[in-house]
């Protein structure tokens, strides 16, 4: 439906490319799967446990995608490089993020301008993790909440 895909346009890239990673983290070229006609079996041990899996070898990741704007990815590494395009939007991002956890409380619409002074600030100092920390501690949505 076009109320669906509005949404999914966004969303689906960013999933796509983190399919090349298991439900823990871990990096995977194929997927794993307990049917008969996978190839050849392997043995792990399940994660925080001391018990030993079975498995076998199933089909190839999928990672491949198309972001919104019609630039095409074929890997976790080439969504990566198009995501590095756009700096700032990276820093408004983890700018939100941090001022959530910070101050407990969601970050909306009306904070937009004291996000973008912050992402600014970063932008002069050449996009680094200590100084957007910084520049969100010393921000007015800090000091005001």
């Amino acid at each position: 439906a076009k109320s669906c895909s509005a949404c999914h346009r966004k969303i689906d890239p960013p999933g796509f490319a983190l399919e090349c990673f298991d439900p823990i983290g871990g990096f995977r070229e194929r997927y794993r799967t307990m049917a008969e006609s996978g190839e050849r079996p392997g043995i792990s041990r399940a994660p925080f446990t001391w018990k030993w899996v079975r498995f076998r070898i199933g089909l190839p990741v999928d990672a491949t995608g198309r972001m919104s704007d019609g630039e095409q990815f074929t890997d976790i590494r080439d969504f990566k490089k198009l995501l590095a395009h756009d700096p700032d939007q990276i820093a408004r991002n983890l700018t939100v993020k941090l001022l959530t956890y910070a101050t407990g409380r969601k970050i909306g619409f009306a904070d937009r301008i004291r996000v973008e002074v912050i992402v600014n600030n970063s932008r002069k100092q050449g996009y680094g993790f200590r100084s957007l920390i910084h520049a969100v501690v010393q921000s007015e949505l800090m000091r005001k909440p």
